[in-house]
Order: structure tokens, then sequence, then C-alpha cells
């Protein structure tokens, strides 16, 4: 049996090591409007087999997993807009009243899944996905990089780089 006919068998720690390995790789420079560029993804694969190598998991399989997490963090970030329900860090988890839950259930029927489930990833998914946007490095009109932020010139500078 080859590596390809395995089925991915995911779990937390290789999630974990998964979102560690996006955040290495979560450069401007490395990112299309969405997702990241196709010699990223190779270099994502390459680098969580390498870190993981009991689970091989081949390029579709992982770009899956990071799909499937960030639809996850998506649903948990709408969610929690709603101003009564709780987020409680230690146990990862939305805390809500039964009344308040079939409320959110019927706004957000996805969220169902997370009722007695912890989602630990959400924090570190939250920094992954909102950086981009929230620090403005990537133009969403085009797939060129934006004027440089201040923060950026900072970082540039302290590398040896100098702005025109």
């Amino acid at each position: 049996m080859s590596t390809e006919d395995v089925t991915a068998s995911w779990n937390s720690a290789l999630e974990k090591g998964l979102v560690d390995i996006l955040h290495d790789h979560n450069q401007p420079r490395f990112r299309a409007q969405n997702a990241w560029i196709p010699e990223r993804w190779r270099s994502i694969v390459n680098k969580f087999n390498e870190k993981l190598p009991y689970a091989y998991f081949n390029k579709q399989q992982i770009q899956e997993k990071e799909k499937e997490l960030k639809g996850n963090y998506k649903i948990i970030k709408n969610a929690r807009k709603e101003s009564s329900l709780g987020w409680n860090d230690s146990l990862s988890m939305i805390v809500a009243e039964k009344p308040v839950w079939d409320r959110i259930l019927l706004a957000h029927p996805k969220v169902r899944k997370f009722r007695t489930k912890p989602f630990s990833l959400f924090n570190s998914l939250a920094s992954l996905y909102e950086e981009s946007i929230a620090t403005e490095d990537l133009c969403f009109t085009s797939t060129e990089e934006s004027a440089p932020s201040s923060n950026q010139y900072m970082e540039k500078a302290q590398r040896g780089f100098k702005p025109k």
C-alpha cells in the first residue's frame, strides 16, 4: 500500500502542529489574496511531514484540513459576535445558557458541534487569519503587495532594508 492510499487521521496534536507551521509561513510575500502561494504549500507540506513524520499527509489532505480549521474558526467567530454569548479561555469553549444556545443555533446552525466540544485553536487561528487584514499586508484588489506600513518599514530596516 502506498502512502497515498492511507486515509488521513487527524488529531488535536497534528492540527496544532499544522497551525504552528502555518504561522511560520504566514508572511505577506508567501500569500496571495486568500491563501498561500503554491511554492509555499509545498514548503508547508514538507515541513509538516518532517516535523510529524509518524503521520504522512499529502498536499491535498493538508489543504483540506487548513480549510476545515479556517471554517471552524469562522463559525465560532461569527457566533461569538452575539452579545450574550461567552467564551471560556481555559476550556476553549462557548459558554451560554440553554435559551441563548437555542437562539444562537437558529442564527448559526453550524456552531452546534461546538456546544460540547472545545476548539483550543481558536486564538491561534485568530492571529493567523486576522493578521493580514489587521496589518493591511495584502492588497485585496490585486495580487501585488500594498505599500508597506510603518511597522513593516521598521522590520525591514532591522533586516537591512532601506525604503526609497
